[in-house]
Formats: structure tokens, C-alpha cells, sequence
């Protein structure tokens, strides 16, 4: 029934509760590599020789499309570059690169180099997430950091620069407790690092909140496990404000 549906964030304004659920609803997400492989294969084939093309999965990073271009007529070039793009559509891919044997870019609308030889083409997910990813992961930070910045632009790296050492990546974890015993550390070292004088800092370490992260809202983001921590997961990716929401305050 409607009137049981529940937003992700009920205390968001309208906008972003019609954004956290448009984005879901139309999200493609990423098939496999070697789905994506698979379906690049078969729509070669059905334009050129498979001596014409080769395929290599980069370590699961990126895909590259080697194009022998001399082999291929322009007519069919053309056609070949409209179905590709409608392959990257329904797949959840994207050419990040496409360049001649020199680096040069091509057209990709006809894959035409500007001196002839192999072309090269480099494919990337859109949406690329560890397997098992839970769809809500967590998030901490100051009060003051999400009342002043994260409820207007959401998380994106630079709002974490709370300590000189941070990296520029936002991290998540998949466990609530997790979250909780990040802000008691976190706080401990920062009151550490400026021996207690944070306030003259302008760093409220006192009050904390959990936020809780939407994953399956966010598109074209890229997640990589945090081999260093169990539970814990980063990106470099923003955060958009609609997929944020207060799971817990703390306060010290």
C-alpha cells in the first residue's frame, strides 16, 4: 500500500526523497567482465572476422577492445559504432579511452584513426561494487562537519579533511558497531594529534553522528574493499545528499 511506503530518509525534503528513489529506479547496473566480454564478442562477430578484434580483461580494472581498423570497412565501422553504444547502455559501461597505435584520440562515431593502424578502446563500469556488498553502509563524522557541509553537498573527500593525514577517499563499513568504535577512535586521535586544543582548531570532537549510505542510489560509483580493515570499504567517489541519511547521534 502507498501509504506504508517509507522513503530512505524520511526527514529529507521532497526533492531528494524523489531523487533517492529515481536514481534507483533507473539505475543499469554493471554486468560481470566477462558478461560484458561475452556480449562485445558476439556483437563483433556479427559485423567482422575474429581475427579482426582482440579482447583483454585487465585484472577486472577495465576491458580493451584492439581494433585491426584496416580490415574493417568505414560502412561497417559506422554500424558497429551504433550498436556498441547501445550495448554500453544496456550493459552499464562506459569508454573511458579510445586512441590510435600513437595515443591519439579517435572518432569514435566512425573509429576512424587519423593515420591509420589498430585502434584501442577502453571500457569501465559505471556501477562497480565488491560482490556481497550490503545496499546500506555507514559513514562517520563530526556534527559539525555534516550540519555545515554534508547536509548542503553531501560526502565528498575533502569535506574528511579533518586531520593532514587523511587520504582523499571517503570511507564506509558495513557494520554499525564498527561505525560506533570509529568515532571514539577517531576522536582520540584527533584530541591526541592537537593535544587537546581542538576547539582553538574549530574541531568539535564531541559530537558525532553514524550516516547511513544508500549504496544502490548512487550512480556510476566505484567501491573497493579495504584490505587493511575488516568490515570496511572506500571510494573516491561524492556522496549525493539524497542518499545520505542520520542513523545515530553520539555525543561524548
Amino acid at each position: 500500500m502507498l501509504k506504508d511506503f517509507e522513503h530512505f530518509n524520511n526527514d529529507a525534503n521532497f526533492f531528494n526523497k524523489f531523487l533517492n528513489i529515481t536514481m534507483k529506479e533507473g539505475l543499469i547496473l554493471s554486468v560481470s567482465y566477462d558478461v560484458f566480454i561475452e556480449k562485445i564478442k558476439n556483437l563483433l562477430l556479427n559485423y567482422i572476422e575474429e581475427d579482426c578484434f582482440y579482447l583483454t580483461n585487465k585484472n577486472d580494472e577495465y576491458i580493451i577492445l584492439s581494433l585491426v581498423i584496416s580490415e574493417i570497412s568505414k560502412s561497417v565501422r559506422y554500424k558497429l559504432s551504433n550498436e556498441l553504444f547501445s550495448l554500453l547502455n544496456s550493459t552499464g559501461y562506459f569508454i573511458s579511452q579510445a586512441v590510435d597505435e600513437m595515443g591519439n584520440k579517435i572518432d569514435l562515431k566512425t573509429l576512424t584513426p587519423s593515420k591509420g593502424g589498430d585502434v584501442f578502446v577502453y571500457f569501465n563500469k559505471k556501477f562497480d561494487i565488491p560482490m556481497n556488498t550490503p545496499d546500506i553502509l555507514y559513514h562517520v563524522t563530526t556534527k559539525k562537519i555534516y550540519d555545515e557541509k554534508i547536509k548542503r553537498i553531501g560526502i565528498v573527500p575533502k569535506t574528511q579533511k579533518m586531520v593532514s593525514e587523511d587520504l582523499d577517499r571517503i570511507y564506509l563499513t558495513d557494520n554499525i558497531n564498527k561505525a560506533h568504535d570509529f568515532c571514539i577512535e577517531k576522536r582520540y586521535f584527533i584530541k591526541k594529534k592537537y593535544n587537546n586544543k581542538a576547539q582553538k582548531y574549530n574541531i568539535d570532537v564531541d559530537n558525532w553522528v553514524i550516516l547511513s549510505v544508500d549504496i544502490k542510489s548512487i550512480n556510476q560509483i566505484k567501491l573497493y574493499k579495504d584490505t587493511k580493515m575488516d568490515n570496511s570499504y572506500y571510494t573516491f567517489e561524492n556522496i549525493p545528499v539524497y542518499s545520505i541519511r542520520v542513523e545515530k547521534y553520539i555525543n561524548f
